[in-house]
Formats: structure tokens, C-alpha cells, sequence
């Protein structure tokens, strides 16, 4: 969830009832453990790292290819 959502959020938490200092508290360690829990964890093997070199090579290939031909036929 964005900041500026949060903020939202947090202003919208009634200060003046008995419980408000409370539900702000619990409301901002809800956040807090949500954002902890949702972590991504990074893991890329080489398959990966293949198939975004296949298809960066599909997509930009021609072009460069293209770029080449033109410069040579320039010279």
C-alpha cells in the first residue's frame, strides 16, 4: 500500500475516541507486519536469465540488425 494511502488511513482514525490512541497503534503495527510479510524474496537461476535473453534478443535483434545494415550501406 502506498504512503500516501497509509497517511490517508492513519488520518481517518478517530484521535478523540477512548480506543483511538490504541487503533491508531494497532493499525500502524498491522501495516508494518502486512509490509514485512509481503517481501519479495529475489531468486533467478540461469533458465531465467536465458529466457529474458531469448526474448530481449527476439525483440531487439531485428532492429540492430536493420541499424546495421544501414550504417554499412552509408559507408
Amino acid at each position: 500500500m502506498p504512503w500516501c494511502l497509509r497517511k490517508k488511513v492513519l488520518d481517518e482514525v478517530d484521535s478523540n475516541d477512548i480506543l483511538g490512541g490504541m487503533k491508531r497503534i494497532l493499525l500502524i503495527a498491522t501495516l508494518f507486519l502486512t509490509t514485512l510479510a509481503c517481501r519479495p524474496v529475489v531468486t533467478v537461476g540461469w533458465g531465467e536469465v536465458l529466457i529474458v535473453g531469448i526474448i530481449l534478443g527476439v525483440l531487439i535483434g531485428p532492429l540492430l540488425l536493420r541499424l546495421y545494415h544501414h550504417l554499412r550501406r552509408d559507408d
